[in-house]
């Protein structure tokens, strides 16, 4: 790397940045450009496939560079997520025709494999779950989250196995499959060596302090302060509020943002729950078919009958978590029974729920400021159908139906405006302006 005295400024500015995310691809924002130098430019040029060439060629030793444009961003980053690098979005975050010197720019954002939240990157009827694992010396704590959605467990395991915390995890990781794993810096390298099995799962090894009790008890309860009921469902005393505290200040150190779309935990009770562990599912071909390439012949493939994205990742969740409490059984068969019997029902309630877009996604995508205006826009058109669900299935008796038929707020004043601040038809991205209408 050339010496810091004989680069230019932009330069300088970009060393500056590029010390506080040594582990990334910093993706530097140059007008319609993201750029990348250095070892950066080096790696990402080869993944990428896009020319490497060097800038300050004047130097003994010319600065490594390559670039993508901007507009383009989301068709490039999967490709380094997948050769497990860390994105960070590096924003100007001033005018140009109103900066003195050089123009200020900001880290925004940093896209880790479990914390991808562009509906492009993702597959639209599966969890993209990141979990963090705390070994204690009698229980693993263990939290999980899918920053996609919103979805947030935590839990322990506990047992005569407790002395072997990676044995205990397994089937858990084989259950939710997640992208990426949050372990303690101090963590015994045993763990997560090349034996362990962990291996080809992205790992990030997070600072010890941030697993320590007091901290993570606080960030916990911050979190989740507005809805905490199922906090008396667990140990608040014990390893998972470690790991689930140390999983929410990871998730908002990459987000720079706070994580409004995570307002309550759920807890996870693996004793509810069939063993299924790798094997099984590989060999029963639940939701991944045993031969590589071919998409169908699983029983996810045969049963997906769901005509959303949300109920596909239900779906899938309810294969590889059998239940074994007969009453929680007969809770989902008499849900499903009364709308077999019920066709005429049956037949409008899946039309409207087909006109419905992803919407825990779109949500999680505003709440974290990552949205373009036509989020907003498929939103609304759902918020609309919900009434008519709601009318449809209010006469229905099964608890998980009735469940929904209860909703108190129909968010029919959400929806209103929306439909009042934001034209029809608006463009694709908020730098094109014309979003919203006149008048308002």
């Amino acid at each position: 790397m050339a010496d810091s005295d004989h680069l230019t400024p932009l330069l300088q500015q970009y060393l500056n940045i590029k010390k506080g995310y040594k582990d990334a691809i910093l993706f530097f924002r140059m007008g319609d450009f993201y750029e990348m130098f250095y070892e950066d430019a080096v790696v990402a040029s080869k993944i990428l496939e896009i020319a490497l060439t060097t800038r300050d060629k004047r130097l003994n030793d010319p600065v490594p560079m390559c670039g993508i444009p901007y507009h383009a961003v989301n068709s490039y980053i999967p490709k380094l997520i997948r050769e497990g690098y860390k994105v960070a979005i590096c924003e100007q975050v001033e005018d140009p025709a109103l900066a003195k010197g050089i123009v200020r720019r900001e880290v925004i954002r940093i896209i880790t494999p479990g914390t991808v939240l562009d509906g492009n990157l993702l597959d639209s009827k599966e969890n993209n779950f990141i979990i963090s694992l705390y070994p204690d010396k009698k229980s693993t704590g263990f939290a999980f989250v899918d920053v996609s959605t919103g979805d947030f467990y935590m839990g322990e395991l506990k047992g005569e196995i407790a002395g072997n915390p990676q044995y205990q995890a397994d089937d858990l990781i084989a259950r939710i499959a997640p992208k990426e794993i949050l372990f303690p810096a101090d963590i015994s390298n045993k763990l997560i060596s090349k034996d362990s099995g962990y291996q080809k799962f992205y790992i990030n090894l997070y600072p010890a302090e941030m697993f320590e009790y007091e901290n993570a008890f606080r960030i916990l309860h911050e979190q989740i302060k507005e809805d905490s009921s199922h906090l008396s469902e667990i140990d608040t005393n014990g390893p998972s509020v470690n790991a689930a505290g140390a999983l929410l200040a990871y998730i908002t150190d990459t987000q720079k943002t706070s994580l409004q779309n995570i307002t309550n935990v759920k807890v996870y009770r693996n004793e509810l729950y069939m063993a299924v562990n790798e094997t099984a599912q590989r060999t029963l071909e639940l939701v991944k078919p045993s031969q590589s390439g071919r998409k169908k012949g699983t029983l996810f493939h045969l049963l997906d009958r769901t005509a959303t994205a949300m109920g596909g990742r239900l779906l899938k969740l309810w294969i590889l978590h059998p239940l074994l409490n007969i009453s929680d059984i007969n809770i989902r068969q008499e849900a499903v029974e009364e709308l077999k019997e019920a066709y005429t029902q049956r037949c409008k309630l899946r039309e409207l729920l087909g006109s419905i877009q992803d919407m825990e996604r779109i949500i999680s995508r505003i709440t974290l400021k990552v949205a373009n205006a036509r989020d907003f826009i498929a939103l609304n058109q759902c918020l609309k159908v919900i009434p008519e669900i709601k009318s449809l299935i209010s006469n229905c008796s099964a608890l998980l139906v009735r469940d929904v038929s209860g909703m108190s707020d129909d968010f029919k004043d959400l929806g209103d405006l929306i439909s009042r601040a934001i034209i029809e038809s608006p463009p694709l991205t908020i730098t094109e302006g014309g979003i919203i209408k006149d008048g308002y």
